[in-house]
């Protein structure tokens, strides 16, 4: 399978990786300055990291073709190379597909079997069709994640970087997996399209089910005054923090306060029963507060274990993962998928072949992307 990737920075380019890691030959267009993307690794006025950690993530598999969409050569080309391609991928803003005139109704007809996986900030149509947008702008605070994940009081919070690229790229290869499926039954291809602005409501898709049937959202409390005191955060002697969650309260609560050592919880008044445990939340709260503090993480994981807790289904606490130490090994991270056909058919994750250089088409099956490169004189330059 083959799959034009015209895409830039973070969601669109990772569908592509997706389909690459199933064995999918990808061949990433840039601009002959390079995907802007290959340099925002390099904080500013900071010395660069060994690794290109962002590209390594986003373009693995690929291989590279700079191509000025601009000119008429280019374009050229790139009507030659959709010639023999499965998949167009591309997240160029609206009003640039059509000066380019490479939008669907431009290069579908002649490709029926051509799937064309669009992706935008807010959509196709619309009056905000052609506004530009980011994740931390469309998916994370448009959807309405940033404000009901602030805190109590508290100002909006910022995402992490990709928080919302990512999830929307496994959704626009979803997306494109369900066209592949449908040009399988009727031999068509067609358009599928996803927007930072839609994956973030299907994110947030719960709290938005819950408004629409009429349900207000639920008041925002501090930790300490939280309704449930078995599903919440606590923090350990050596300042870790954990997220426990135990929902059968009627099973699992008399285990969980033996595992801390605090039985004689199970049989007080205010905690006996799951109506009095709410009635008296915040003073759980502060118990179990108390307790934590007493000792580090790792006494309290292996505390699940202790017979005096023991049960078929043992409270669960998990640790709030820290960002793990980098190491000098410069893997890639495995995508969410993974391939259950047999080796030769994909190849091995842990295997990836390395991002490409740029320009670096290698083995193309182009003779009009080879004769183009050569009448444009572009000279490949090396990975940054």
């Amino acid at each position: 399978m083959k799959v034009v990737d015209c895409a830039s920075f973070v969601a669109a380019p990772g569908a592509a990786t997706l389909l690459s890691d199933f064995g999918a030959d990808v061949i990433k267009l840039e601009p002959p300055e390079g995907d802007a993307y290959r340099y925002a690794y390099a904080p500013p006025g900071k010395a660069a990291p060994e690794h290109n950690f962002l590209w390594m993530l986003g373009s693995r598999n690929k291989r590279s073709l700079a191509l000025d969409l601009k000119v008429p050569e280019g374009l050229s080309v790139l009507e030659r190379l959709l010639d023999g391609a499965d998949v167009f991928i591309t997240n160029l803003p609206l009003l640039t597909r059509r000066r380019l005139k490479i939008g669907f109704e431009d290069l579908s007809p002649g490709r029926p079997r051509l799937i064309y996986a669009s992706f935008t900030a807010y959509g196709e149509s619309g009056a905000e069709a052609d506004r530009p947008g980011f994740d931390t702008t469309s998916y994370w605070a448009r959807s309405g994640l940033m404000d009901l994940m602030r805190p109590v009081d508290g100002a909006p919070i910022s995402s992490s970087g990709g928080m919302g690229d990512n999830p929307a790229a496994a959704m626009l290869y979803a997306a494109i997996l369900s066209g592949l499926y449908r040009r399988e039954q009727t031999g068509l291809g067609g358009q599928v399209d996803v927007s930072l602005l839609a994956a973030g409501l299907w994110t947030n898709s719960l709290q938005i089910q819950a408004n629409l049937c009429g349900m207000p959202s639920a008041p925002r409390v501090r930790r300490t005054e939280g309704m449930n005191a078995c599903v919440n955060t606590y923090r350990c002697a050596d300042d870790r923090w954990f997220n426990m969650m135990v929902l059968n309260e009627a099973k699992l609560f008399r285990p969980l306060v033996a595992a801390i050592g605090r039985e004689d919880l199970a049989d007080d008044p205010r905690f006996a029963e799951i109506a009095a445990r709410r009635a008296n939340s915040a003073a759980l709260i502060a118990i179990f507060d108390e307790r934590f503090a007493a000792h580090d993480l790792a006494y309290w994981r292996e505390a699940r274990t202790r017979p005096a807790s023991r049960t078929r289904s043992s409270p669960r606490w998990t640790m709030c993962a820290r960002t793990p130490r980098p190491t000098p090994s410069g893997r890639s991270r495995h995508s969410p998928t993974t391939p259950t056909c047999t080796p030769s058919a994909a190849p091995s994750m842990s295997r990836a072949r390395p991002r490409p250089s740029l320009g670096a088409r290698r083995s193309l099956a182009s003779t009009a992307a080879r004769s183009f490169r050569r009448s444009a004189s572009m000279t490949p330059r090396s990975a940054t």
